[in-house]
């Protein structure tokens, strides 16, 4: 979201956005910052996941919070991958049913966004952001297939 021009931030004022509160694998220093990274988060407005249990599969507990932050009014955002994805091809990872389950029970509409990033460059990394137009899924779709449909339209944006 840093990568947005001020005046389009502003527009979506205020962002809630999802983050981890467990920190594993190449994430695990960063549990020395967890005080640091609570605060940031409170001030940020940022939601936070529940402590990871290692179970698979999608749980409506662990958006709870996004889900009351859309009934409110709140701009979500969402990465969909529920992961960092490092790759290039394909630009994106599989997209979580968590979206289409927030989409569905909140009547939210959803605005696909994608996002090219330039190599590093002094000064700083130059962004892309590419909107979508808004859109809900097909209801006759079950969460798993309407979330590959939803990442097909992303896709469609990183084509263009």
């Amino acid at each position: 979201m840093i990568g947005l021009k001020y005046r389009h931030f502003r527009s979506l004022v205020p962002i809630r956005i999802l983050a981890t509160q467990t920190f594993v694998g190449r994430l695990r220093w960063l549990r020395w910052f967890k005080p640091l990274i609570k605060l940031i988060y409170r001030l940020g407005g940022v939601i936070e996941l529940p402590p990871e249990n290692h179970s698979t599969g999608f749980h409506p507990e662990k958006i709870r919070g996004l889900l009351v932050a859309l009934n409110q009014g709140d701009v979500v955002t969402i990465f969909p991958e529920g992961e960092i994805w490092r790759k290039r091809e394909p630009p994106i990872g599989e997209f979580a049913p968590g979206v289409i389950y927030l989409e569905r029970r909140s009547g939210a509409w959803i605005m696909p966004i994608a996002v090219f990033m330039s190599e590093q460059v002094w000064p700083r990394r130059q962004y892309v952001v590419r909107f979508g137009e808004v859109i809900q899924s097909p209801k006759d779709l079950d969460f798993d297939s309407a979330a590959a449909w939803l990442r097909e339209r992303v896709l469609e944006l990183y084509q263009q």
